[in-house]
């Protein structure tokens, strides 16, 4: 019986950087699929989720959530359901780190990115979309993966009780 995606995602590759790799070739793709397809309700819709993680200052969950339902609206707007499901089942991985991140440091740079995603599709240039997707998820990896070390270094150094 074949293993569900996320469950060989997790289990063959604990390695962050490998992660995002798979994760920057899926969301490139997309986002060039997304330029290609999008219409003004599409675009709309990415604004939307962009305005609200604008606005959510609170709770590093909920800008993960925000995050990744950008992520997730550009995939749909990619109009490829294979594709879809393979981004949704992978993204259940990445969002396990997102969430350890704090955006309140993160959020306006995230915000700039999504906005130059957004202008990419808009324009149905599909080579800016591709560019601008692969810088983003390639500065937000490298910040994904900043944190983590650090958090990961401070736990090993904390003194046992």
């Amino acid at each position: 019986m074949a293993k569900p995606l996320s469950w060989g995602i997790m289990t063959q590759s604990q390695e962050l950087e490998g992660q995002c790799e798979v994760r920057a070739v899926l969301e490139e793709g997309t986002a060039g699929l997304a330029a290609k397809k999008a219409n003004e309700e599409d675009i709309a819709k990415l604004r939307e989720l962009t305005d609200e993680l604008r606005l959510e200052r609170k709770h590093s969950r909920n800008r993960a959530k925000l995050d990744l339902s950008f992520h997730f609206a550009i995939a749909e707007i990619s109009h490829n359901k294979l594709l879809f499901r393979f981004l949704s089942e992978y993204n259940r991985v990445m969002r396990n780190w997102m969430e350890q991140v704090e955006y309140d440091v993160l959020s306006d740079t995230i915000v700039e990115q999504h906005e130059n995603i957004i202008s990419a599709i808009a324009a149905h240039d599909v080579e800016k979309a591709k560019l601008v997707m692969r810088q983003h998820v390639e500065w937000a990896s490298g910040e994904f993966s900043r944190v983590l070390l650090i958090r990961n270094k401070a736990s090993r150094e904390k003194p046992s009780r």
